[in-house]
């Protein structure tokens, strides 16, 4: 087995040297000394390891997963007691003899060789293992915290995501539930604004930077991610990038590694996201930035369960009919099975014509395909106009509306009788403590304290 390697750094040429004078299956194809050469020797295909010796200061998870995809093995050099732990990188001590270093290296590609080789054969006999014995397994013990997560997702035309995003978080929030709302919109975020917000900075690109690079802690959490009084509770807001030119500050990589850390703290997450899902290419520049909609599918990927909305008018009905197309095409080419609400929102006479909602089924069943449209939400500009001036939501300002109600049955829809049930109150906290609820304290820090004055 010939196994190819790019090495980074190594000025003096010490493993160079080690590994030529073995006259093996491992040999250098290159030499490098910036990270941007060995991503673009990855793509080239000529190199199955990157060994990095030095000079990988700026390496991050995002990178790393750019040569996994490339399929090159990333494997560190480090000095003896420092601790870098990357997502998907493998380390080995400096003071590692040659032959040990070459045994490593053949051990790690033959593992991720052979992981590669039967991955799908794996995951349809797990598959079909848990389907044949899921009813004679004795429970598992569930994990203390793990967020369901519901992405709020529509096509163009403005259908409403932030608004309806902003106002389930509200509404979760007042059932007790520890809940964190995420601007994941990378064309136009919103929430900030809605929930009158008054910083000027993005959690969400923060936490992702740190995030890439390995550094994601508690304290960080609890300094960066921004929490509001809602009638009834406090709710975790993540804000979204304050350009949109920062679209590259949201790495799929990085944002993944963010939502699995924070699933362990919340009992719900609420994605709002952008509206485009074109896959376009990555762009390498000094280095590899993420695609523009790579948190829109990373939000998508992780749903539990996904509400689709649209508008309902003379545009807005076509358009959510091609969004379904386009999210179950994004889906089948991911290979995803998640459960999706189609709800018509901005519902009103003067734009469909007397009894819209009949009118809306009847062009849905002889236009729209075999899913039902699971609900409607009622056009009511003087609350919504209301709610943005002041700050706050639908379902704080008017909890009897008809866009509560609706709020409502788009909740309880996501749970289970059994999930919904009364959690433990002696369940023993996470164990990321810093971003807990502020139940115990009557007002959150004031440090985070930002919203409008004229909340009436």
């Amino acid at each position: 087995m010939n196994i190819p390697v790019v090495v980074l750094g190594d000025t003096a040429g010490q493993y160079i040297q080690a590994i030529e004078r073995q006259r093996g299956a491992i040999s250098v194809v290159r030499h490098v000394q910036e990270l941007s050469d060995l991503i673009g020797i990855a793509h080239s295909g000529i190199a199955r390891v990157a060994l990095l010796v030095s000079g990988y200061e700026d390496l991050t998870a995002s990178l790393v997963h750019q040569l996994s995809e490339a399929q090159v093995i990333t494997l560190i050099i480090v000095d003896p007691g420092e601790s870098r732990h990357i997502a998907g990188a493998h380390t080995i001590s400096s003071l590692t003899e040659t032959q040990e270093l070459l045994k490593h290296i053949e051990h790690i590609t033959s593992t991720e060789d052979h992981k590669t080789h039967n991955n799908n054969h794996i995951e349809t006999e797990k598959t079909q293992i848990t389907s044949q014995h899921r009813t004679e397994e004795e429970p598992q013990p569930q994990a203390l915290h793990h967020a369901k997560i519901l992405t709020v997702w529509g096509g163009a035309g403005s259908p409403g995501r932030s608004t309806i995003a902003t106002n389930l978080a509200a509404y979760a929030t007042q059932k007790e539930e520890k809940v964190c709302l995420i601007d994941a919109d990378t064309y136009a975020p919103a929430v900030s604004a809605l929930l009158g917000m008054l910083e000027d900075y993005s959690g969400l690109a923060q936490l992702c930077h740190l995030a890439d690079r390995t550094t994601l802690e508690a304290e960080n959490i609890h300094e960066i991610i921004s929490t509001i009084k809602i009638e009834g509770g406090y709710l975790d807001v993540l804000t979204g990038i304050t350009r949109s030119d920062r679209w590259p500050e949201i790495r799929s990589q990085a944002f993944e590694l963010l939502l699995t850390t924070l699933r362990k703290n919340y009992d719900l997450i609420i994605i709002d996201t952008g509206f485009c899902l074109e896959e376009d290419e990555e762009i390498t520049f000094d280095g590899v930035a993420p695609s523009r909609n790579a948190a829109t599918h990373v939000a998508l990927e992780s749903a539990d369960k996904i509400i689709l909305l649209g508008s309902a008018d003379v545009l807005g009905i076509p358009r959510l009919l091609r969004s379904y197309e386009e999210l179950q095409d994004f889906q089948q080419r991911r290979n995803l099975e998640t459960a999706t609400d189609i709800w018509v929102n901005k519902v009103r006479s003067t734009s469909v014509g007397n009894h819209p909602e009949e009118k809306i089924l009847q062009a849905w069943q002889r236009f729209g395909p075999e899913k039902p449209i699971k609900g409607f939400i009622p056009y009511e500009p003087a609350i919504v106009d209301k709610c943005s001036l002041s700050g706050k939501t639908v379902v704080e300002l008017s909890s009897q509306s008809p866009i509560t109600q609706s709020i409502r049955t788009m909740l309880s829809e996501l749970s289970t009788p059994e999930e919904s049930s009364k959690k433990d109150k002696n369940q023993e906290e996470p164990t990321l403590v810093s971003v807990k609820r502020h139940d115990d304290s009557p007002e959150p820090p004031k440090k985070r304290w930002w919203r409008k004055k004229n909340s009436t």
